[in-house]
């Protein structure tokens, strides 16, 4: 079973911002209006799983390798 899990980037540009990996993270972030999305690369089942939470974002969707 996979955990979700956050990663800092290291640019400068991304001070503050991280990616959220697994399904209910991600959602609980989509949802919630005080948290602002600036991307969200998904992979093409998470984007069917997530549909509904997307509605402040267009997902970019990557092959589940290239996001790994």
């Amino acid at each position: 079973m996979a955990r979700d899990r956050a990663f800092r980037p290291s640019s400068k540009s991304d001070k503050g911002a991280f990616w959220l990996y697994g399904l209910h993270a991600a959602r609980a972030a989509l949802l919630n209006p005080r948290r602002a999305i600036r991307r969200a690369v998904l992979a093409g089942r998470a984007a069917e799983e997530l549909r509904s939470s997307l509605s402040r974002v267009r997902p970019e969707i990557q092959a589940p390798d290239s996001i790994s």
